[in-house]
């Protein structure tokens, strides 16, 4: 059985310790599955990645924001 999967674009601007300005591009996965919410996301081009887990929120759109502070404190 199929489910669907949202993806979303999270683009993260952050200046390093060296004083340089990089941008992550976070690509965001959230899916419902047995009632379920799971999220993923990654960032290919630093080679980040927090793989797929069940989220402990309630809803989609409380799970996105959660996996998006994730990401942002990921980028540095």
């Amino acid at each position: 059985m199929l489910n669907k999967v949202d993806y979303f674009f999270y683009p993260v601007e952050v200046r390093q310790p060296t004083g340089a300005e990089v941008t992550y591009y976070w690509e965001i996965s959230v899916a419902e599955y047995n009632g379920k919410i799971y999220a993923y996301a990654k960032a290919d081009e630093f080679g980040r990645k927090i793989r797929w887990h069940e989220s402990d929120q309630p809803d989609k759109e409380t799970a996105l924001s959660v996996i998006m502070e994730r990401c942002k404190s990921q980028s540095k």
